[in-house]
């Protein structure tokens, strides 16, 4: 029976999402416990996703995972590959519900407790489709090598030309320090896109963890991967964000901008340089001599990375004083 916990807490969480879609549909007030203000979030330009509303998003999977949890639970049997989606969108779920958080606190600095509500949940249903597995996930994988192989060199390679296209619309945007509407779309999309990647390149990268025969390549490669996730979390959910809101005020402090910018190139170069390592490491089939070679090279790239972020802000905010002496 506890198998089915999934189940209700799905139909839980879709009474609320519902509710919340009722009520922007209606343009009611959202009633919002523990004195937070959900009507803020939920009608905030975060309140969708690639041009989606959340609450889609949301019904679409507490849906899913009661449709398909119940058929699991009262049909009996092993159904492998109905609880690998299961585990998929657990998953998903999960990066998507710690990417909403993240929103709430770093950008909207506002927290909507349905929302909270809903995201709690979502981690839950993780947990006990994990604690309590129906099928086989690694016969799946391993029968269907070549899928997950493609999964996730799709990813990298995704990872690594969206990472570049972002990284040129920063620099543009910090030339200047002015952002056009066109700019901010981009960037705002763009890291939108950025992050469905890095779930794809991440589902892919744990599963390769039963085709990588040899677990000190396995942990290199999560490390590099987490490493980037830190820069790509930094980049478009705290500093960027900041350096737009800076930017489109009247006033701002010189020198937390200046620490923004810093933080925005030495994340973005970061990012880029762990996926090309994690490219690079792939594509030379993951060979166990080069590791030590491996760390090293990386370990010169973040440095690399770092000190030329540094120097290229020194070099922007010189030129900026330049152009305001020309000014004056």
């Amino acid at each position: 029976m506890i198998q089915l916990t999934p189940v209700f807490l799905s139909l839980i969480a879709l009474t609320v999402v519902f509710y919340i879609f009722s009520s922007k549909r209606k343009a009611k007030p959202l009633v919002c416990p523990l004195g937070h203000d959900c009507n803020e979030v939920v009608t905030s330009e975060y309140s969708k996703f690639l041009g989606i509303p959340l609450e889609y998003l949301g019904m679409f999977y507490f849906s899913s995972v009661a449709a398909v949890y119940s058929f699991m639970y009262f049909t009996g049997g092993v159904h492998s590959y109905l609880y690998f989606f299961l585990v998929l969108l657990s998953g998903i779920s999960f990066v998507f519900s710690i990417y909403l958080l993240s929103v709430q606190r770093f950008i909207l600095k506002s927290w909507c407790t349905l929302c909270l509500f809903c995201s709690s949940i979502s981690i839950l249903i993780l947990f006990f489709v994990l604690a309590y597995p129906m099928g086989d996930i690694k016969t799946i994988i391993l029968n269907n090598s070549e899928i997950v192989k493609i999964i996730y060199s799709s990813g990298l390679s995704f990872g690594i030309g969206i990472s570049l296209l972002l990284d040129l619309f920063l620099f543009k945007f910090l030339k200047d320090f002015r952002i056009s509407f066109f700019e901010n779309y981009i960037l705002k999309l763009g890291f939108q896109i950025l992050w469905v990647v890095i779930v794809i390149a991440g589902g892919g990268l744990i599963m390769m963890y039963y085709l990588i025969n040899n677990s000190d390549i396995f942990i290199f490669n999560f490390v590099v991967f987490l490493v980037m996730l830190v820069a790509s979390f930094i980049l478009t959910l705290i500093s960027v964000p900041q350096l737009i809101k800076q930017s489109n005020g009247k006033d701002y402090n010189l020198l937390a901008v200046r620490k923004l910018v810093k933080l925005s190139l030495a994340s973005g170069s970061v990012a880029l340089a762990s996926w090309y390592i994690l490219a690079i490491y792939f594509y030379s089939n993951y060979v166990f001599d080069r590791l030590s070679f491996f760390v090293f090279a990386y370990l010169i790239m973040l440095a690399a990375s770092i000190s030329s972020a540094f120097l290229i802000e020194k070099k922007m905010a010189q030129s900026s004083m330049i152009d305001e002496e020309d000014k004056d």
